[in-house]
């Protein structure tokens, strides 16, 4: 039987004046329509509160580990500390200066000889620029350094002039010493250089880094190559 039966069956041949009575069914039926909806939502709501925890513990998470790989590994050493080499130079204002005077900072290291016209003033701008892109506390942590292939010409006077005709500023070390010392130097970064009959010079284009303890770190060995990874190993160096 229907609703609709029950309903008027429970109502037929009732006597004049009295009111037809409502089925019971109708006010269960919305009860339990309410008792259903206040279980969805709580349902619902603790859906809610399961997909926040979740969420907190993924973010909780990735905040881990962004953080560990922000503690990067020191870079590995390419070869041995150049300060075994033990010798004296003079800088461009005529002071003596072992390599080893530089232990404790990182240092960007090349080769160069005053009298080129086109590489070994890139070479020296390249440097600058760097330097120039690090912060200042940066740049109070890195020494610039280049040894003259050709010391007879590059005297102390001479490398001064060429620091400031480039607009070399910063740590700079221009050193004079002689060809025996820059052959041990050259050979011990791997440099190359050859004399040519008009008494110029074929050489490497190498700017190497070292780190405080003047082992090389990290090397720049093409001129036109991007200055972006040996900036960021001494950005890291210097922090």
């Amino acid at each position: 039987m229907n609703r609709k039966m029950e309903y008027e069956m429970l109502n037929r041949e009732l006597p004049q004046g009295v009111l037809p009575r409502q089925p019971q069914y109708e006010n269960r039926d919305r009860r339990g329509a309410l008792n259903e909806s206040a279980a969805f939502i709580g349902d619902f709501k603790g859906l809610l509160l399961s997909l926040a925890w979740i969420l907190g513990s993924l973010i909780a998470i990735s905040s881990l580990l962004l953080l560990a790989s922000c503690q990067e590994k020191p870079m590995k050493p390419l070869g041995p500390s150049i300060y075994q080499i033990d010798t004296e130079w003079i800088d461009q204002n005529e002071k003596p200066t072992h390599l080893g005077d530089l232990q404790g900072k990182p240092v960007l290291i090349s080769m160069i000889y005053t009298r080129c016209k086109m590489i070994c003033p890139r070479m020296a701008t390249d440097m600058q620029r760097i330097h120039d892109t690090l912060s200042e506390s940066q740049q109070e942590n890195l020494h610039l350094v280049a040894v003259s292939i050709d010391p007879q010409n590059d005297t102390p006077a001479v490398l001064k002039e060429f620091q400031e005709r480039m607009k070399l500023n910063g740590n700079w070390h221009l050193l004079n010493g002689t060809e025996t010392e820059a052959r041990l130097l050259a050979a011990a970064i791997g440099f190359q250089f050859r004399k040519t009959p008009d008494g110029h010079f074929t050489h490497s284009t190498t700017v190497m880094l070292l780190n405080e303890k003047g082992e090389p770190v990290h090397r720049k060995d093409r001129l036109n190559s991007s200055l972006e990874d040996i900036t960021e190993a001494a950005s890291r160096l210097t922090d």
